[in-house]
Formats: structure tokens, C-alpha cells, sequence
């Protein structure tokens, strides 16, 4: 070493202005390097999906209670789209838990109710988080906006899209799909949430949610858990109820996909 050359030397007050220059210019990089690594993780990550949970927001809402295939409450809706009615069907769950409502409702099938609860809603479809202890039948289904005596069949359909639980992926979780979701979705839905397929269409930026139950009707719940967050294909019978949409298919029949579209 020659006696122009830089040394540094750590217990000096101040380094040699060459050194200075040196880390100024790697700092300076250094930070630049770590803003762009950023910038590009942040952009490459998919948007949160536009579900709203009033969380805390507890109102008083008045409806027809429909037990079957899923808890529901159907009370008078606004204008709808080709894919909605005069009435909407507000899928129901317990407020503060894991958990269906079931329970909070039953024996309330065509009964006009009195409840309180939360609004979870993701485009036109909501969900209702009913307050445990709140649910009061005041009548019956006279002069209420009664479930419709007649299902709109719109037949056999092969549909591309994952299992959710509706009130995580309505906007109580986010996200609320995928497979970093797919414990609690498996959870939740074992535990009477409500399951969804979810089927997107990306080319439209369109969305759909259709109520998951068996062939016959019924109430589908753990024999779904092996799906739940992944890609699947399903062939079934799609029938509408209000806005709602239902998809009477068995998980005998579900295939897995290497990737989703609607179909």
C-alpha cells in the first residue's frame, strides 16, 4: 500500500474524503435498489377485493326468515340487474364467530322475523352477521316479501371457480380466498358458513357467487373441506331464488384445475 492510497480507520472522528464518497454512492443505491424492489412486489400483488363488513355498525332489519338450502333472510330489494328480482336474499351467519346461523334461526322458516346485525356485502350479493339473541318472529309471511313459489331453472352449467365461505370472502377477511385463506374458509364452512363458488370471469371483469348445496338440495358442508381454496371445475344444476344463485352439484363429481375461468 502506497501512501496515497485510502485507509479508514474505525476510530478516527472522520473518514478520508474518498471513503466518504464511496459510501455516500453505495447508500444512495443501496436505497434507491430497495424502493424499486418494492415498488415492483407492491405492484406485482393482486388488489384487496371491494367487500364491505360494517364491522360494529349493529341495525335492526325486518324480513321473511327461509331456513333451506341456507339460512336466509328475504327482505324488499332495489332495482336489480338481469340476474336479481324485486327481493333480495340476504345469506345469514352469526356475528363474532366461525359459525352458520342455523341455530338462531330455526324453526323460523316463513316466519317475518326481527333481527339485529352487521352488513357483509361484495358487488350485489350480502350477508347478514345476525346478533346472537336478537332474532324475534313477529308474524307470519302475510304482507312480506314471501320466497317465491316458483324456482328460475337455468339449467345444467360447467363452471370454473374456487370454494369460499361467504362471510370471510364477502369482506369480513381480507383476503378472504386463495390458499393463504383456505384454513379459515375450510373452518368457517365446517362450521356452517355458508360455501360459495366463487367463478370470475376476468376478460368481462365479472363476478359470480352461487350457493354450493348437493344434487338434491341439501346442505352441503365437510364434504367440500378437501376443495375449499382450490381450482376446481364443477357441473351442476343452476337454479336462481330471488338474487340469489344456486348450484346443485355433488363434490363426487368436482375436478380439480390448473387454473379458473368462467364458462
Amino acid at each position: 500500500m502506497s501512501e496515497r492510497d485510502d485507509f479508514y480507520v474505525g476510530w478516527e472522528a472522520s473518514m478520508s474524503a474518498a471513503t466518504r464518497r464511496f459510501v455516500r454512492r453505495v447508500v444512495v443505491a443501496a436505497f434507491a435498489g430497495a424502493t424499486a424492489i418494492a415498488g415492483a412486489i407492491a405492484a406485482l400483488q393482486a388488489p384487496f377485493a371491494a367487500g364491505v363488513f360494517e364491522y360494529g355498525d349493529e341495525r335492526e332489519f325486518v324480513g321473511v326468515v327461509r331456513e333451506t338450502p341456507a339460512p336466509q333472510l328475504v327482505v324488499s330489494g332495489p332495482a336489480c340487474t338481469e340476474l336479481c328480482s324485486a327481493r333480495s336474499a340476504w345469506l345469514l351467519a352469526r356475528y363474532g364467530a366461525k359459525r352458520g346461523a342455523a341455530e338462531l334461526v330455526r324453526g323460523l322458516d316463513g316466519r317475518v322475523v326481527r333481527l339485529r346485525g352487521v352488513l357483509v356485502y361484495r358487488g350485489d350479493q350480502t350477508l347478514l352477521d345476525v346478533v346472537p339473541g336478537s332474532v324475534q318472529a313477529i308474524g307470519d309471511a302475510a304482507g312480506a316479501p314471501a320466497p317465491p313459489a316458483v324456482a328460475v331453472e337455468l339449467g345444467e352449467r360447467r363452471l370454473r371457480g374456487e370454494i369460499v365461505d361467504a362471510k370471510c370472502h364477502f369482506g369480513v377477511m381480507r383476503p378472504g380466498s386463495g390458499k393463504t385463506h383456505r384454513a379459515c374458509a375450510a373452518r368457517c364452512i365446517a362450521s356452517g358458513s355458508p360455501p360459495l363458488l366463487w367463478v370470475r370471469d376476468a376478460a368481462r371483469g365479472r363476478e359470480l357467487h352461487l350457493l354450493l348445496v348437493g344434487a338434491d338440495g341439501r346442505a352441503l358442508g365437510r364434504e367440500l373441506l378437501p376443495w375449499v381454496g382450490e381450482a376446481i371445475e364443477v357441473s351442476g344444476r343452476v337454479v336462481r331464488r330471488d338474487d340469489l344463485l344456486v348450484l346443485h352439484a355433488e363434490p363426487a363429481a368436482f375436478r380439480r384445475e390448473a387454473r379458473w375461468a368462467a364458462r
